[in-house]
């Protein structure tokens, strides 16, 4: 199965997108339509790319230096601590 990047309707006529497996497009309108929703467009996806389009990133985090905000988390919880 292939992944499938769509923009479909539902039945209020709000636009709604997404990502979903399936055989071709067909299968994906048929999967869709079991969800009350209409096809408008879709694209399939590349192997290798997660679904917001960007190349996958390897699991090797321990050698990512954390974020700011994960840091100031960090100082509020243990200033927390230690009142």
């Amino acid at each position: 199965m292939a992944l499938f990047k769509y923009k479909a309707i539902d039945a209020s006529g709000k636009y709604i997108q997404g990502s979903l497996d399936a055989g071709n497009i067909s299968d994906l309108e048929n999967r869709l339509e079991k969800m009350s929703l209409d096809l408008v467009s879709c694209k399939q996806k590349q192997p290798g790319a997660d679904i917001f389009g960007r190349n996958q990133i390897s699991r090797s985090f321990s050698k990512v230096a954390p974020s700011r905000r994960h840091c100031r988390i960090r100082a509020i919880r243990r200033k927390r601590r230690t009142q």
